[in-house]
């Protein structure tokens, strides 16, 4: 089942860029020859479920997501190359603190990225792991979670 209810299928409608955002879409990057440093414990405060290059002022196609015992994943240059289902759950952001909301996206992801060591690895997961992937995949398209809502921001 794809995205639809309340929405009308907005989270899988929306392209990844939409013209008028405030930021523009990041191109792809070439590798990095050192990753950038991320601050320290960016985001640790606020728990959250991963972090974009771009929210700490690295404009590179970057993100980490850290949701479950298995640590922070590395996704460099990410592709998402399936999305299925439906889930709505509450969001926040580090970019914009102490406001969340209801988000529709999809259940599953498939994403394809380059790891630190710069070797191509395609990932799947549901829940959780898709939420946090295609969030902070907008952030690397200019989008933010408060576009996904309803009727925008």
């Amino acid at each position: 089942r794809s995205c639809g209810g309340a929405t009308g299928g907005l989270c899988c409608a929306l392209p990844p860029s939409t013209p008028g955002h405030l930021a523009a879409a990041l191109p792809p990057q070439p590798p990095p020859l050192l990753l950038p440093p991320i601050p320290p414990r960016a985001g640790e405060e606020a728990e959250g479920a991963g972090l974009a290059a771009p929210q700490v002022g690295i404009l590179k196609r970057i993100f980490i997501v850290d949701v479950d015992e298995n640590g922070p994943i590395v996704m460099i240059n990410p592709e998402i190359i399936q999305t299925d289902g439906c889930q709505v759950g509450e969001e926040g952001c580090l970019s914009i603190p102490g406001y969340f909301s209801e988000v529709e996206r999809p259940n599953y992801v498939k994403v394809k990225f380059q790891n630190i060591d710069m070797e191509e690895v395609i990932m799947e997961g549901e829940e959780l792991f898709a939420r946090a992937v295609l969030h902070e995949n907008d952030h690397l398209n200019g989008i933010l979670f408060v576009d996904r809502l309803k009727g925008g921001r």
